[in-house]
């Protein structure tokens, strides 16, 4: 690490350029109420097209995912916990805005299958110099 660690907690604290963005997400009962096999590929497929869309779009680097259901299982939003974690790097904030939009807009309603939420911060200094 560069500086010392006390230095580095009395700096202001300013937004950086990226942003480093949480996504937190869970399927919701309605996705595990999908029973017809069709109708579960449509959401999926659906899923899968916003999430490499994110990656694709400009000023947003993916860094990595970590999907929570080696121990669990169903809406886990009952819990108080989320299953789904996406970080990246993100250019502005309007970006990250339009990223949790794209689950309103389209032709399958992802927000009815899947709580998804955006936390806006970035990298923790004492890990990442």
């Amino acid at each position: 690490m560069a500086r010392e660690p006390l230095q580095e907690l009395k700096k202001r604290i300013r937004a950086p350029k990226p942003l480093r963005v949480l996504i937190n997400g869970g399927a919701t009962a309605a996705f595990y109420d999908l029973d017809e096999e069709e109708a579960v590929k449509r959401v999926v497929d659906r899923l899968v097209e916003v999430c490499q869309s994110w990656k694709q779009k400009s000023g947003v680097k993916f860094i990595c995912s970590f999907d929570d259901d080696l121990l669990m299982t169903g809406d886990s939003r009952g819990h108080n916990r989320w299953s789904i974690y996406i970080v990246m790097d993100v250019e502005d904030l309007d970006t990250v805005v339009e990223m949790i939009d794209d689950l309103r807009q389209g032709p399958v309603p992802l927000w009815r299958y899947f709580t998804m939420a955006a936390s806006v911060g970035r990298p923790f200094w004492p890990i990442e110099s």
